[in-house]
């Protein structure tokens, strides 16, 4: 009896450790949509297909890999432009019903691949921690006319914390005028625990050993602590969330904007994980119009200074 009840701890205990460790590797190899997957499963690839009109484009990195993206045309060429940073398991075709919201809000929208993601050439995503120098290298590449007015930088859930970290980059700071948070996270460690809740895992015993076993498995991401970090920030901060994301807590967009020193926070009574703009479009434009709204103000009074 004794020797079955130690059995099958042990077989618990490998259990335990094999899923935990099999979550840091999908962490690290996120799956992919690529172009030839949307082709295949009919979901339009170009902009025309859209209504949106712009230009292809393939960023460069130093460590010598690429990816491609798109410099869209907006509809206000007064205002900012806006670079979309995706969250976990997309890309930029899914990045592409948010450009269609931004669009008639700013100068320009300019969308990509993250690292590991659609047709990135990286095979490893670096937890949003090198994805932060990959956003500061796309905006050193946008060309001067694109970042003239400034630009807005549009995260949603893990895209969210590399905008928030790009942010106080010394090459990138100079250039945000704010930042939009969609369905963002406080805590590296706080999405893994949703979505395997969602997916029915046992989420609090492997997010513990996660915890535990980062140091050797990615010892920065403790880094991650996005309201410490837009705390640091002298921009207006908009987040936006549902009242029933599952994913990321709504706690967690709340204690963001109010870190901020100039922070707006939008709940979506009925929205879930970065389904927002379908589930009330009319008040996500909205929302949007009144923060951007803001910089035509400043133009304004800059203009009245410069006077």
């Amino acid at each position: 009896m004794i020797g079955l009840l130690i059995l099958l701890a042990t077989g618990l205990l490998v259990l335990w450790v094999g899923t935990t460790l099999y979550v840091f590797w999908r962490l690290r190899h996120p799956p992919r949509w690529r172009r030839a997957m949307a082709i295949a499963q009919g979901i339009p690839v170009e902009l025309g297909d859209y209504g949106l009109h712009g230009d292809g484009v393939v960023f460069r990195f130093a460590r010598g890999t690429e990816t491609p993206g798109w410099i869209i045309k907006g509809g206000r060429p007064d205002r900012p432009a806006v670079v979309i940073t995706h969250g976990f398991g997309d890309s930029r075709f899914g990045s592409m019903m948010f450009s269609m919201v931004y669009a008639p809000h700013a100068s320009a929208v300019v969308v990509y691949d993250l690292a590991a993601h659609g047709d990135s050439t990286d095979h490893k995503l670096g937890f949003a921690l090198r994805e932060t120098d990959d956003l500061a290298e796309i905006i050193a590449q946008l060309p001067e006319a694109i970042k003239g007015r400034g630009l807005v930088l549009a995260g949603y859930s893990m895209g969210g914390t590399v905008s928030v970290r790009a942010s106080l980059l010394p090459s990138v700071r100079g250039w945000v005028r704010g930042l939009v948070l969609d369905g963002p996270y406080r805590l590296w460690w706080q999405p893994m625990y949703g979505m395997l809740q969602v997916m029915g895992y046992p989420a609090n015993s492997i997010v513990f050993l996660a915890r535990v076993l980062r140091p050797l498995l990615c010892p920065g991401v403790t880094e991650i602590e996005n309201a410490r970090d837009v705390a640091r920030l002298d921009v207006p901060v908009l987040v936006m969330h549902g009242d029933d994301d599952g994913v990321c807590p709504v706690e967690a967009g709340r204690e963001l904007a109010e870190a901020a020193k100039c922070g707006r926070l939008e709940v979506f009574e009925g929205g879930g994980h970065l389904d927002l703009a379908v589930v009330n479009p009319e008040r996500y434009h909205a929302v949007l119009e009144s923060f951007f709204t803001t910089f035509d103000e400043e133009s304004a009074v800059a203009v009245r200074v410069a006077d």
